[in-house]
């Protein structure tokens, strides 16, 4: 909603300017300098009037000096409006699309997993299911909204989910362990990690412990408290093990690296915790795997709180995330069989390439095969993101590409993240 404001913003002053003010001092400007002019070439030449075109020789001087005074009132006045405006303008564009005051004094640190026993799954509820909220997304115009879950960072109503339930919507509110319903702030989203955090007037709220999932290993017993399917089924428990860890999944045409549950979740269940046997938070639970041709259970997947720490940590600070290197294609493996099937190369299949990306403005196209990136062969995406790991926004990637039998090289350089998918 704010751009359109501001752009109605612009064009009330374009509108200000231009005929209440502008054209029309500058049209008395220019008329009074040519009466002047003309006043004083009329006596220049001595037409026989003598102290009278003196007389009017220096009215049209004095409307000179007048008029630019005038000129810089107008402009001041001019000023007054616009920022008057902008004012409201602002007042209206928070008004819709409520933000939070950043920074944020708030710093996310992963504890370190305790030396005792596991808790039982009873003792592991009682626990935590009061830093679990229900997350209700709105949208103006539409009728209904999105459900997601989410929990409590901090006791004064720091709240983090998934961008994903609240993406696109105007407004948000989030539904305590009691029932109790606060509307909420933005904070900031960012679509790459699918984390967001909300704000809440809260005091006294119960703050979830955040563990470190790069303690975890396979096989270890996880559990979820969600709200899958919306609010008949909120703070639903359930339970399973890690399955994998560093599981490459593709999400918006994007890889992310993510953990995977045989713990059931489901719709709603996203932005919910997923802990530990010992009551602490490592990860978001964010997806799970679907067909719509057979039946899939137990492949969800969830957000290592190694990931979920520093992104939230730069929301709190500038409400979005700087700095993450991206080339802008999306790339998959050709499997053997089918580069011996249709003659052509091993390499990397560009599915995909991001409007407004550098890879797009040097020519690279969907169905080009990615050879090499700086003279490395590349056969799988982590050879990509291993390359690309060492570079900055702003470096050059230099790629050997395959199309329609032949090969050139380009190269591309790095653009933020941020800048091109969010």
């Amino acid at each position: 909603i704010r751009d359109p404001l501001r752009n109605m913003g612009q064009e009330f002053f374009k509108l200000f300017k231009g005929k209440h003010i502008g054209q029309r001092i500058h049209a008395n400007a220019v008329r009074d300098l040519f009466k002047a002019v003309g006043g004083f070439a009329a006596d220049a030449v001595g037409r026989g009037r003598g102290v009278v075109q003196l007389r009017v020789f220096l009215l049209d001087v004095h409307q000179l000096i007048e008029k630019p005074v005038v000129l810089v009132v107008g402009y001041f006045r001019c000023i007054l409006h616009v920022i008057f405006f902008g004012v409201v303008v602002q007042l209206l564009a928070e008004f819709v699309n409520p933000r939070a005051q950043l920074p944020i004094d708030y710093e996310l640190k992963l504890e370190e997993k305790p030396s005792g026993s596991e808790l039982t799954l009873g003792e592991l509820y009682e626990e935590n299911y009061k830093s679990v909220v229900g997350i209700s997304a709105y949208t103006d115009g539409q009728s209904g909204y999105n459900w997601g879950t989410g929990f409590v960072l901090t006791a004064d109503g720091l709240i983090v989910t998934n961008t994903h339930v609240i993406n696109g919507a105007d407004s948000a509110t989030v539904t305590l362990y009691d029932d109790t319903v606060l509307n909420a702030t933005l904070v900031g989203a960012d679509s790459i990690s699918d984390i967001a955090l909300l704000k809440v007037k809260g005091i006294g709220l119960t703050p979830a412990v955040i563990g470190d999932s790069s303690e975890l290993t396979v096989g270890d017993a996880v559990a979820a408290i969600g709200n899958p399917l919306g609010e008949q089924f909120r703070m639903t428990l359930t339970n399973g093990v890690i399955s994998a860890i560093n599981r490459g999944v593709s999400y918006n045409g994007r890889s992310m690296t993510l953990m995977q549950t045989n713990a059931a979740i489901n719709e709603g269940n996203s932005g919910g915790p997923l802990y530990n046997m010992y009551g602490q938070v490592i990860g978001i639970t964010n997806m799970k795997m679907m067909s719509s041709y057979s039946s899939i259970e137990g492949i969800g997947f969830a957000i290592p709180s190694t990931t979920m720490r520093d992104i939230v940590n730069a929301l709190v600070k500038d409400g979005e995330v700087r700095g993450r290197p991206s080339i802008g294609i999306t790339v998959g493996a050709i499997p053997d069989n089918a580069s011996s099937h249709y003659d052509i190369p091993g390499g990397l299949y560009i599915s995909d390439v991001t409007k407004g990306s550098d890879a797009e403005a040097k020519g690279i196209k969907v169905g080009d095969i990615l050879l090499e990136c700086n003279g490395v062969e590349v056969k799988t995406t982590d050879d990509v993101a291993e390359i690309k790991s060492g570079l900055s926004v702003g470096d050059s990637i230099h790629f050997k590409i395959w199309r329609d039998g032949e090969t050139f090289e380009v190269d591309v350089v790095l653009m933020d993240t941020n800048d091109i998918y969010n």
